[in-house]
């Protein structure tokens, strides 16, 4: 696992690498280990982590140009946008990549009871730890990924769209 979150922090490994490898099917035998919830939360943990610094970080370096306007400052700033930029995309594809994962994993396992039930569980669970970084992606998400999953899984997601778009999250 340490190994695993050098890799992901290093760039050496993508998170979507993580997320497929997680949630694929050859997998789902090892699902019920909390370890592979670990890993991958904490992959998706570093990816929204970076961009969350990067944002602090651009914060920054625009009140320091305010109160001290220098081109050393300029290409700091200019150069941070880009970063975030790229890393925006970057955690927009991941949400999508993790969706479209937990949609063939609920699919997989709905006719099977108990395991839809788990794998719904470790669905809320997840959207709920990101919730605040979902709700950006929810309306694309939901057009891209989930309005052509089967409708139990639809159903799933409807009840925890809400969190994504919570007003006390993004305050």
């Amino acid at each position: 696992m340490v190994l695993l979150d050098k890799w992901v922090a290093y760039k050496i490994l993508d998170v979507e690498s993580v997320i497929t490898w997680v949630l694929g099917s050859k997998q789902s035998g090892l699902l019920c280990k909390s370890v592979m919830w670990d890993i991958l939360h904490n992959a998706i943990s570093k990816m929204t982590m970076r961009t969350s610094l990067l944002r602090t970080r651009i914060d920054e370096l625009t009140q320091e140009y305010e109160e001290h306007p220098s081109d050393d400052v300029r290409y700091k700033l200019d150069r941070a946008k880009r970063m975030l930029t790229t890393s925006e995309k970057e955690q927009s594809q991941m949400f999508t990549t993790l969706m479209d994962r937990f949609v063939d994993l609920l699919s997989e396992h709905v006719e099977e009871g108990p395991s839809y039930d788990w794998a719904a569980g470790l669905f809320t669970d997840t959207c709920r730890k990101f919730c605040k970084d979902l709700g950006a992606d929810s309306d694309r998400l939901q057009a891209s990924v989930f309005d052509t999953s089967p409708k139990v899984v639809y159903d799933l997601f409807t009840t925890v769209r809400p969190l994504w778009t919570a007003e006390w999250l993004h305050e």
